[in-house]
């Protein structure tokens, strides 16, 4: 790539791209002779010339740089800025043919022309001008005799593609780059590079330093000293667009995962190709904004910073110092990005030292609107960024802990989404709502939708290795694809599964072979990076070992199963999207309602490990689904195949990545389930009124128990008063289980605190209640267990009755904000 000022130069275009290769051209034979523009390779049978053209329209020969028997390189602008890795291999034991490699850190047009010497067959590969170049695998480029085969360890399978690089962070180094066998070092000993790698049977290794390198060039090999793999350059971009620049192209389908570090700064990128995908060439001309860095950010926090999971925050801004370098370094240019950026590692920054369930479950509320600030402010990656936070927050064991803790206390609850086109209204910076496309002014704060009845509720239901912040993004995902599908009065929330001792198995499995910790765990997770075989062999191992038995726990079935029939009670048809052990849960709440209610709630099943979908809904299950496919022989198998598999997500498995793929048969087959479904379900009768505040009890097998509720003006709502000032007990039930239920209208909506409260009125043995309350989009479920009835006791003592939860209501100018609270 030639360093100029011109942006058709500096950026890679992201139209689709072509190589156009033609073979079998015979011309007379010749032998080959090196010179300055010649590679001669194989012993000197084929030769290899490249010639190029420029967006400015200039041409050239490009200049050849003689490697190995196998291997060579071409400049094209300057001798230590090398293009092309050119190779031509012997498979002829392999697919009786030589073959053809090819990768170009370009978007300079190019013509490559293979020659062998000794039959006068031709094979040309050219790339049009101003296009980043895909990788050449030619498996068939030149027939062979038998007399000549021999075995090779070059790979196979030709594709396309490759992975965006995500940014991560480590503590700068005092020294730079240490160069080693594995260790490639670039700018004068500035930027670390290092190669991983994972063959087809899943053996790893770590890319070796061909000794052939420039200032800012160099070149690994795996297999073969002979035989380079990868040409990786760091560039100077500082003078153009205050960058520096890191291009790569890989002449291989084995899969890989380039770490490439800014020693000055600590900050590091990686790319990834997974096994299988001939990767494109990588042209990241916006890889380091470190050109000049922002003198008033605090220092690295260094190893000290990651002895507790709170970390160091110097300047007292009341986020991680590492944290707050990584967003600086990573997002100097889009500052609207970096405050949502900031909202949610703030709220995930107390999740991880949340002491309680109602702090955690408090959190998880903050970290929701967060996400959904990131997608109002950020590009269509919004998850992706989200994803790349995260492993760095949970950067060492300790954190790694404490956010499965997290991720423990809020299963079972149940966390509404707002509506996108009201996103914006999530972001808490001074002015950031302003800088949302899909900001809303005048919705009500904390509260949007709950202000218009719903007539459907749709919700995500996760697997059990779908964290917090994946499982949001797959509600989020499923919103948008869903758009004008599903009419405007639906509603979306998360019931959350628990995730915690599934993934710490995982993990647990696997980090002996993860060279990077947790956070490149996570990324794998997340699906920033290829998912290395022994991550995803234990994602099946242990969706292979789990049935309904050990998944379900009482607590989050029963709260699920009165999230459900709350939302019936208000007229609601209910479509739970159901992923992987999801469908455990569904299928129980599923059987947890009477016939009647049933009627009302329906689930699509995906990627599920159940032989069944309960209620006979649809069942969406790719064929290349590697894990879940190869558990069961049953009749309810694979029924959908979408070509190839997402290059982020090679497991197929993931909902986002894989089942929920724009254009793919499996979207179709989600989108046009859960749009069948809903116009299908009975609609309930509306029983209870929707509201504002929103409070329903259920209970066992004793006769009656009492929701009682007092309002900011201090008035008594029960049943002997159902009226209060601002709200309703439209809901009474006295023969047992209930449900009773409360409201309030946005209309009727006062300051103040609402107090909930539950009374055992009746009955002859300890009882549980559950009540879920609702304030905006605020939600919580609890579990009360009482010992003994009180009968009218409890009306007219506070006392006897139990203390559920406050709703705390607060004006923000002609607007209001509402959160649930411990009592």
């Amino acid at each position: 790539m030639r360093l100029s000022p011109s942006p058709a130069l500096a950026v890679p275009f992201l139209l689709a791209l072509a190589l156009l290769g033609s073979a079998g051209r015979v011309q007379a034979a010749e032998s080959c002779t090196p010179d300055a523009r010649t590679l001669c390779l194989e012993e000197g049978r084929f030769r290899v010339v490249v010639d190029w053209q420029a967006p400015d329209g200039s041409r050239g020969a490009a200049r050849a740089v003689t490697g190995s028997d196998d291997s060579g390189l071409f400049w094209f602008f300057a001798p230590a800025n090398w293009e092309m890795l050119v190779k031509v291999l012997d498979g002829c034991g392999v697919n009786g043919h030589r073959w053809v490699f090819a990768a170009a850190t370009t978007n300079v047009g190019y013509t490559l022309q293979v020659t062998d010497t000794v039959t006068g067959a031709r094979s040309d590969y050219q790339n049009p001008v101003g296009s980043t170049s895909p990788a050449i695998t030619d498996t068939e480029a030149f027939p062979c005799s038998p007399a000549t085969a021999r075995a090779t360890r070059a790979d196979l399978t030709a594709s396309h593609g490759g992975l965006a690089g995500v940014a991560g962070l480590r503590s700068p180094s005092e020294t730079g780059c240490v160069a080693g066998p594995s260790v490639l070092c670039l700018q004068n000993g500035r930027f670390e590079v290092e190669v991983d790698w994972e063959d087809f049977a899943g053996n790893q290794g770590r890319g070796n330093v061909a000794p052939l390198a420039t200032a800012d060039s160099g070149l690994f090999w795996f297999f073969d000293g002979d035989n380079w793999e990868m040409l990786i350059k760091v560039l100077d971009g500082c003078g153009v667009n205050d960058r520096f620049w890191v291009f790569a192209a890989a002449t291989t389908t084995v899969g890989y995962t380039v770490r490439v570090t800014d020693t000055h700064t600590g900050l590091e990128r990686f790319y990834g190709n997974p096994r299988g995908q001939a990767a494109t060439a990588l042209t990241d001309t916006g890889a380091f904004a470190t050109c000049t860095v922002d003198p008033s950010l605090p220092p690295d926090p260094g190893t000290a910073g990651r002895s507790t999971v709170r970390g160091i925050d110097a300047d007292s801004d009341g986020l991680r110092d590492d944290v707050q370098r990584y967003l600086a370094l990573t997002y100097p240019d889009a500052p609207a990005q970096r405050l949502a950026l900031r909202q949610s590692a703030e709220a995930l920054e107390n999740a991880l030292s949340a002491a309680s369930t109602g702090q955690s479950l408090a959190e998880a509320t903050a970290v929701t609107r967060a996400l959904e600030c990131l997608w109002a402010v950020s590009d269509t990656r919004s998850g992706d960024h989200a994803a790349a936070l995260l492993s760095i927050l949970v950067d060492t064991p300790q954190r790694f802990q404490a956010y499965l803790t997290w991720n423990r206390r809020i299963a079972g609850q149940v966390f509404p989404a707002r509506g996108l086109e009201d996103a914006g209204t999530s972001c808490e910076a001074a002015g950031l709502a302003a800088e949302s496309a899909t900001s809303s002014a005048g919705a009500l704060v904390g509260a949007a939708q709950s202000c218009t009845a719903a007539t459907s509720s749709v919700y995500f239901a996760n697997g059990v290795w779908n964290d917090f912040t994946s499982a949001q993004r797959s509600l989020q995902e499923l919103q948008v694809h869903l758009g004008s599908r599903m009419p405007a009065e639906t509603e979306y929330a998360l019931a959350y599964n628990p995730t915690d001792g599934y993934v710490a198995d995982v993990w647990e499995a696997v980090r002996q072979d993860v060279r990077h910790g947790v956070s490149q765990f996570f990324r794998m997770l997340h699906g920033l990076l290829p998912m290395s075989a022994d991550v995803r062999d234990e994602l099946v191992a242990l969706t292979a070992r789990l049935d309904e038995g050990a998944v379900l726990s009482s607590s989050v079935l029963q709260n699920h199963l009165n999230l459900y029939r709350g939302a019936m009670l208000e007229g609601k048809k209910v479509v739970v999207v159901a992923h992987s052990q999801g469908n455990y849960f569904a299928n129980a709440a599923y059987h947890g309602l009477s016939a009647n209610e049933q009627g009302s709630l329906g689930i699509v099943a995906v990627a599920s490990p159940v032989i069944a979908v309960a209620g006979g809904g649809p069942w969406v299950t790719l064929v290349n689904d590697l894990v879940v496919t190869p558990l069961r022989a049953t009749p309810f198998t694979a029924n959908t195949v979408n070509g190839l598999p997402d290059l982020a997500d090679l497991s197929g498995h993931q909902f986002v990545a894989s089942y929920l793929k724009a254009g793919s048969s499996s979207e179709a087959k989600i989108l046009a389930g859960v749009v069948a479904l809903d116009g299908r379900l009975v609609q309930p009768n509306a029983d209870a009124t929707a509201g504002v505040i929103t409070v329903t009890l259920t209970w066992g097998d004793q006769p009656d128990v009492d929701l009682h509720v007092i309002e900011p003006g201090g008035e008594h709502v029960y049943w002997r008063e159902p009226f209060g000032r601002s709200g309703y007990l439209d809901f009474d039930d006295r023969d047992g289980r209930g449900p009773e239920h409360y409201f309030v209208a946005c209309e009727d909506l006062e300051p103040g605190t609402y107090e909930i409260d539950v009374n055992y009125f009746s009955g002859h043995a300890p009882e549980t209640a559950v009540v879920q309350v609702r304030g905006g989009l605020d939600v919580r479920t609890y579990q009360v267990h009482m010992r003994q009835a009180v009968s009218y006791s409890g009306d007219s003592n506070r006392a006897l009755r139990h203390r559920i939860a406050n709703i705390v209501v607060t004006a923000d100018g002609e607007l209001y904000r509402l959160r649930v609270s411990d009592p």
